[in-house]
């Protein structure tokens, strides 16, 4: 029984280990992503449609 109690006091000793772990990188780290830039490119939308049709014709592996 004791072992039993020392195993489940170890486990979640863990389990709030890793809570706080990760709890503190989420609000602590900051994002390394890039910040987005703007585009001004144009669409055909005529073009668009003729390569999405060919697209979805190419067979593919599907289990």
């Amino acid at each position: 029984m004791k072992k039993r109690n020392l195993a489940l006091l170890v486990f979640g000793g863990i389990v709030l280990l890793f809570i706080i772990v990760t709890g503190y990188k989420t609000l602590a780290i900051k994002s390394k992503q890039p910040l987005p830039h703007s585009s001004n490119a144009t669409i055909n939308q005529d073009e668009a449609v003729q390569h999405l049709s060919k697209a979805i014709t190419f067979k593919t592996v599907s289990y």
